[in-house]
């Protein structure tokens, strides 16, 4: 953040306020400047960004795949493009198996897996490799759980329970609402 840039925008914003400084002339001095370093910047970015040249060939034309980078991530692209518009998808890597049997199906095997969608996006979480069939899941590692008291740790029941708001103990009952003296 430059300090004086603020302090000077703050003083011609006051001036534009007392009718000394008309806003559009404002603006204009300052988007004027700002568009031309935001199109450097993105020109850039765009030479930092470049696609990679493979060994692989192209199952249709015979030029080199390249990776180029889209809005899913990673992905293999004809160099012969936009006359040949071969596109294979990228392997991922295969879930990682941690050594042990699913606790709630007895048969699958429990891997390490990534969310790939949602506020959790990138979260790791434990499941069966049977799912959907099985649906076990668990944000923390079976092998190494956490002990009773610490973050993420089961009550001694073994359940979680959430509460409704007309269970809680510092929820008004309706008799209270009514007559708060009784």
């Amino acid at each position: 953040v430059d300090i004086d840039f603020t302090a000077k925008m703050e003083e011609q914003l006051d001036n534009v306020a007392h009718g000394k400084e008309k806003w559009q002339q404002l603006i204009g001095d300052f988007y004027t400047p700002f568009a031309k370093n935001l199109e450097e910047k993105y020109l850039v970015v765009q030479k930092e960004t470049k696609d990679e040249m493979t060994d692989e060939k192209c199952e249709k034309c015979g030029k080199p795949m390249m990776i180029k980078y889209g809005r899913f991530g990673k992905f293999m692209a004809c160099s012969g493009f936009p006359d040949c518009k071969t596109t294979k998808a990228i392997a991922k890597e295969p879930p990682k198996m941690i050594g042990m049997k699913c606790p709630k199906c007895l048969e699958g095997d429990v891997i390490e897996k990534r969310v790939t969608r949602g506020r959790a996006r990138g979260k790791i979480f434990w499941g069966c490799n049977k799912y959907p069939k099985c649906d076990f899941a668990s944000w923390t590692n079976p092998l190494n759980p956490p002990a009773e008291g610490e973050a993420g740790a089961a009550p001694a029941g073994g359940v979680v329970k959430e509460e409704k708001e007309e269970e809680k103990d510092d929820a008004p009952q309706e008799d209270e609402e009514k007559n708060p003296e009784s």
